[in-house]
């Protein structure tokens, strides 16, 4: 049987010349050598069998002589026929393999894929401080009070959760930071700091800087937690008035500011960022510019003989750019600041005025004399720079009322200055409602 199956030598295939191309040699056992010409000449061998899947007759390569060994040959032969004797056909086997094969190397290359796109959706990922930075470098001269925004988020937010990741940040982390704020009384400033938290959140969706349906604020009942705005309804007594337009011992800087307010009706912020060049003292027009102004629009304030006191005074403790400046005289000071230099002065007694009053009551008690002196509500709204909230109103009635609203200032400017006149101790009380 082995020398049935054993036919050709290697004597006999190094005998081989290039004329031989072609020739077919039988080794037995379905094992057949072709030679082919070249320099040397070599043999190709297959080994013929029948498919024990198929029933047909098929052949399958098991290497070329010199390149394999004649005996590595014949061992593949013998590991084919045992495949069949198995019920196994050696091709499809082997075109098994090769596909089971490539299905590994597509499976490896689409796991490394994966485990690549993962490392950079994780190296994309972004702190609650990153997307804040973000949000705000995208809303920078397009969103009012943007600073305002930030400051809070910077002295409330931050230290609470600003290191954790965006899209880890929880509802509980955001409730226990408006917990924290309400523990210093100051529960409107908690329901903000969610309000805006949210739509930090809307903005990153939109921008899938977050999973898109993502937003731990939005499960925030802020109403509950925080305290919404309420409308402030305080309003300083004319006594009050005579009280704060007095002598203080205040800082004479800080005085004139709450003047300021009262003789323009103004809002704080305005006051606070106001510069010299706005200013014209001759012809007594405030002109303040759109982009600091709440609803956009420049505004025109009159400048009643009062309030041009008060500014001459200024001028000559804050000659610079700015009516009330930083330390650094490079820019104004923010309106908190301004609330808390009134807060201390009330503790340390340096203004006589205590109770529960802010600056910006200051801003309603001045439109609230208008009215006690008769100026009616529209033109007591246009000095205040407020917007029309009726669209027909606003879109066909344009009038500026500027006569009448100069008018009005004169009789607040008439009336601060009598009240703060000390001699004056013949003060008919305006009546109000």
């Amino acid at each position: 049987m082995a020398k049935a199956e054993n036919q050709i030598s290697v004597l006999q295939l190094k005998k081989l010349k290039p004329e031989n191309k072609g020739d077919r040699l039988a080794d037995g056992g379905g094992l057949a050598g072709r030679v082919f010409a070249g320099d040397p000449v070599s043999v190709g061998f297959t080994y013929q069998y029948r498919s024990p899947e198929t029933s047909k007759l098929r052949e399958i390569s098991c290497g070329s002589w010199p390149a394999d060994d004649l005996s590595i040959i014949r061992k593949l032969r013998d590991d084919y026929r045992q495949q069949v004797r198995k019920g196994v056909d050696p091709l499809a086997q082997r075109q098994r393999e090769q596909e089971a094969a490539e299905a590994a190397r597509l499976a490896a290359e689409a796991e490394a894929r994966a485990k690549a796109a993962e490392a950079a959706r994780q190296a994309a990922r972004l702190s609650y401080a990153d997307l804040v930075s973000r949000y705000e470098f995208a809303h920078t001269g397009k969103l009012k009070r943007l600073g305002e925004m930030m400051r809070r988020h910077r002295k409330d937010a931050m230290p609470a959760f600003g290191d954790v990741l965006a899209d880890e940040v929880t509802a509980e982390m955001i409730i226990a930071a408006m917990q924290k704020i309400n523990e210093r009384g100051a529960g409107y400033q908690s329901y903000i700091l969610a309000a805006d938290a949210g739509r930090i959140y809307n903005w990153a969706r939109a921008l899938r800087l977050v999973p898109a349906a993502f937003n731990p604020a939005a499960e925030i009942d802020k109403a509950r937690i925080g305290t919404p705005d309420k409308m402030r309804e305080r309003i300083l007594s004319e006594t009050e008035l005579r009280t704060l337009l007095g002598e203080q011992t205040m800082p004479l800087r800080w005085r004139l500011a709450l003047r300021l307010i009262l003789a323009t009706a103004c809002r704080i912020t305005e006051a606070c960022a106001a510069r010299w060049v706005e200013f014209d003292l001759i012809t007594g027009i405030w002109t303040l510019p759109g982009e600091r102004s709440k609803n956009g629009k420049a505004h025109t304030i009159h400048l009643s003989r009062f309030a041009i006191d008060t500014l001459e005074q200024l001028r000559e403790v804050s000659p610079g750019d700015w009516l009330f400046p930083d330390k650094s005289e490079q820019h104004p000071i923010r309106h908190g600041y301004l609330s808390r230099r009134i807060h201390l002065a009330r503790q340390n007694g340096t203004l006589a005025l205590s109770g529960n009053w802010t600056a910006h009551d200051l801003r309603r008690t001045a439109a609230t004399t208008m009215g006690e002196l008769g100026v009616i509500p529209s033109v007591i709204d246009k000095c205040l720079n407020h917007q029309e909230r009726n669209r027909v109103t606003a879109t066909y009635q344009r009038q500026q009322y500027m006569s009448e609203r100069k008018a009005a200032f004169e009789l607040l400017g008439g009336r601060l200055e009598l009240l703060a006149n000390p001699e004056a101790d013949n003060v008919v009380t305006l009546k109000r409602a």
